[in-house]
This record gives structure tokens, C-alpha cells and sequence, in this order.
């Protein structure tokens, strides 16, 4: 009897697994973590913990860093950015401003969100974390460009020192931490 059944063939399907927590469904969004980090040339993002190199970046009345990260696949980047950073102000008010770009092959920039920071004078040495989101309303980014975390601290009183810590390794930790939303198709 089995003989007269018609064999069971299964179509081929795509090679990707992938899960979802309900905040990525409900969202439409993955979500990649990096930190941001540096050696001693460069400042980029990266989803490993690097340990051993300069724990922060500092400046007397302004400071920009930039943290990338180049694409090595075609990807789609659509939804609210988390991102979480350290800054210091020695005892006068600083204030900070980041920015995610897209960075074409021309290394020319697009913004693609931007948030505004301040905060009040404090003794010296006091450590400031500030956590925020950017919506990104959808960029394309082809292989070879980047997405660049920018961020500006300045002092309203001038020839004081700002820093900004980048150093996963310790307890925190005190480096950039930033979240990618990556578009998803779940339909």
C-alpha cells in the first residue's frame, strides 16, 4: 500500500535561521550591538569587547571622535538607535552633541539623526552617563560605506579639559555602546 503513495518532496528553502525577540517583531527591527573603541590611530565600532587600548579621549574646551564601521554586506538600517555614553566635564558645565551618519564611498556624510545633551556644573572628575535613541527613518548601506557615531563634547567655559571614555573593559563599561537597527522582513 505504500507503494501508491506519492513521494513526499520538500521545496528547498533559504539557508538563514534567525529568531526574533518581541521587541525586534514589534519594532520591525534587529538589533546589532557595537562598542565603540580605540587603538592607538583609530576610532571605530566593533561588536567584540577589546581590551588593552586608551581608555578615553580627552581635550581641553572641544572634543569629536568618531566611531565607524564599514559594511561588508548590503544592509538596510531602519528604527530607533540606542546608544548609551560616559563623558566627563571637569567641575564647569559640558555639553554633547551625537550624530549617526551614513558615509558613502566618497567619504562624503549624511546625517541621519542627532541628539542634544547638556549638563550641570558638578566637582571635578564627576562621570556622566547619558542614554538616548535616534530615530533613523531607513538608509541603504552598500558594501565599503560606513555608519559613523559622532560625538562632540564642548565646555561653555573655555580651556577646560572634556573626555569621552571608550574602554569596554571596565566596570560599566564606560565605552559607547550602540545599538543598530536593522530592518526585517517578517512577512
Amino acid at each position: 500500500m505504500a507503494a501508491n503513495l506519492p513521494p513526499f518532496v520538500r521545496g528547498q528553502g533559504g539557508s538563514a535561521i534567525a529568531s526574533y525577540n518581541w521587541k525586534d517583531i514589534l519594532q520591525n527591527a534587529g538589533y546589532v550591538t557595537v562598542y565603540g573603541t580605540a587603538s592607538s590611530v583609530l576610532f571605530y565600532l566593533t561588536p567584540e569587547v577589546i581590551v588593552g587600548f586608551p581608555t578615553y579621549s580627552d581635550a581641553a574646551d572641544h572634543l569629536e571622535v568618531n566611531f565607524d564601521m564599514t559594511f561588508n554586506v548590503p544592509a538596510y538600517v531602519q528604527g530607533d538607535a540606542l546608544i548609551t555614553c560616559v563623558s566627563q566635564g571637569l567641575t564647569n558645565p559640558h555639553y554633547a552633541v551625537a550624530t549617526i551618519y551614513h558615509v558613502d564611498l566618497a567619504a562624503a556624510e549624511t546625517s541621519l539623526g542627532t541628539y542634544s545633551y547638556s549638563a550641570s556644573p558638578q566637582a571635578g572628575g564627576t562621570d556622566w552617563t547619558w542614554s538616548f535613541n535616534i530615530p533613523i527613518t531607513g538608509k541603504h548601506f552598500s558594501i565599503g560605506e560606513k555608519i559613523r557615531l559622532s560625538i562632540n563634547l564642548d565646555h561653555s567655559a573655555g580651556a577646560t579639559t572634556v573626555r569621552l571614555y571608550h574602554e569596554p573593559s571596565t566596570a560599566g563599561p564606560k565605552c559607547p555602546v550602540f545599538h543598530i537597527p536593522f530592518r526585517i522582513d517578517l512577512s
